[in-house]
């Protein structure tokens, strides 16, 4: 378990075996954490005025800092959505004499889609910790400025937010860090302690504290231990809930359906070409690939190909599906000439064919093939063009298909070649686990698959720097 010493500019880890030793030195007075949708680091830094994420290899690596041109306050408190997106609040507390760039004290959104920052409340004193609810809908925020209350606002498709009204006010000191758990009870920081408030703000119980609260989290190995920072003291107790954020990671582990939101696609107007109209830069066998104004088309069942590598991108197209199409975008190829074991395919699929309606939904539109099923079907029928947005950093995978995030995986789940997370079956020719598989290769198109045509448009890239 991880936690900030904002004063000592350290952050602090607590096991049970070593109890409490040093996580980080120097952590520019990191505030709130969390973690993102592939278990890394998101720091809140008040000295950094920034949100910064920690890589695989230890190093804090700035991921969002200015606004409209502008350095941030000094963000405070974060929580990271189901569909990928960051939600932060920026008070000034951490300003210091530094001069104050922003007009306000805003709560933000970050995707990491598009890498759209966008300030989705901008009324709020001294905005502070934030949580959602366990169906997402209501996002809680604390204001611990005048006056000291928790307000709860409906989530809107696309991250909007609405309503904003008061939903409970602290009695003793003001809340600070709030955590939802899996049945809607908002669990809040305070003067005693930690208050905890029923789904219609009201308050039902109290854990009382030596010190005034200023964070809490749960975890633990079943996600049911609640540890509390107050002033120099950390408190831990056992609970029989576990938190919203725990809740529906379990579900995401089962049923797909808990997954899809709205989410919509980037403007990628002035995003590199990933084919030339004449497929001069693409990797084809000889006379397969054809293109007309821009529409690519394949006559046999061989994929097109780029010539070189990539890694974390974000890769935006269009498709067509003939009746009873079977195709895919592939991405992170190391062999084109065996590219099936040796490659992540995002599936392409008429679904509204009989074939493949009652195929395997791994077998479905928006599925990572044979591994991860689609959270929704929302491919369009045969004859009308659809959208794929399709961000790949790392390990990790999202899938958006017209406008829906249908699809988040995380490869590193998939360790075995044989079964999947949840405990279905592998297609036996998909011999490799997706866990030991690179995370650089090449992006490829596949052709005229189980003899139905496809059509791709508007292909384009955009590389990132691995955040």
């Amino acid at each position: 378990m991880v936690f900030s010493d904002i004063p000592a500019n350290r952050l602090l880890k607590w096991t049970p075996e070593a109890g409490v030793t040093t996580f980080r030195d120097q952590s520019e007075n990191t505030n709130g954490n969390t973690l993102d949708l592939q278990g890394r680091l998101i720091s809140c830094e008040h000295g950094g005025r920034r949100v910064s994420l920690r890589s695989p290899k230890g190093q804090m690596v700035p991921l969002i800092t200015h606004h409209q041109g502008k350095r941030f306050n000094s963000p405070n408190d974060a929580v990271v959505k189901s569909d990928g997106t960051i939600w932060f609040t920026d008070p000034d507390y951490g300003l210091g004499t530094r001069p104050k760039e922003q007009a306000g004290n805003y709560v933000y959104r970050y995707d990491p889609l598009t890498q759209l920052i966008t300030a989705v409340s901008t009324d709020f004193d001294k905005p502070n910790g934030l949580c959602f609810s366990p169906d997402e809908s209501i996002l809680y925020i604390a204001d611990s400025g005048s006056p000291k209350h928790i307000r709860s606002f409906s989530v809107g498709a696309g991250g909007s937010l609405g309503n904003g009204e008061v939903f409970t006010s602290i009695d003793r000191g003001g809340p600070d860090g709030i955590r939802c758990d899996h049945q809607g009870r908002v669990w809040s920081s305070s003067g005693d302690g930690v208050q905890v408030f029923n789904p219609d703000g009201t308050l039902i119980a109290r854990i009382l504290l030596p010190k005034g609260a200023a964070n809490l989290c749960f975890g633990g190995p079943n996600g049911r231990t609640l540890f509390m920072t107050a002033r120099d003291q950390l408190h831990s107790v056992e609970t029989y809930v576990t938190d919203a954020v725990h809740a529906r990671q379990k579900g995401l582990n089962g049923p797909a359906e808990a997954l899809a939101t709205a989410m919509e696609h980037p403007d990628s107007t002035h995003w590199t070409v990933l084919f030339k109209d004449d497929l001069s830069n693409a990797v084809a066998p000889k006379g397969v690939w054809t293109s007309e104004e821009g529409v690519f088309t394949a006559s046999e069942d061989e994929a097109l190909w780029t010539p070189r590598d990539y890694e974390n991108f974000v890769l935006d197209l269009e498709f067509k599906n003939g009746p009873g199409a079977n195709s895919g975008v592939v991405v992170y190829c190391t062999d084109t000439k065996d590219w099936i074991p040796n490659s992540v395919e995002v599936q392409i699929a008429d679904d509204f064919a009989d074939q493949w309606a009652k195929a395997s939904r791994t077998w479905q539109c928006g599925a990572v093939f044979g591994h991860l099923a689609a959270a929704e079907s929302n491919v369009n029928k045969a004859g009308e063009w659809n959208r794929y947005t399709i961000r790949c950093v790392g390990k990790q995978i999202d899938v958006v298909l017209n406008g829906l995030h249908v699809t988040s995986m995380d490869m590193s789940l998939w360790e075995s070649a044989k079964k999947n997370p949840d405990g279905s079956d592998i297609p036996a020719w998909l011999s490799k686990p997706f866990a030991g598989l690179p995370t650089k290769g090449k992006i490829g198109l596949q052709g005229k698959h189980a003899g139905a045509p496809i059509w791709f448009r508007n292909v384009k890239i955009k590389e990132l720097d691995g955040q």
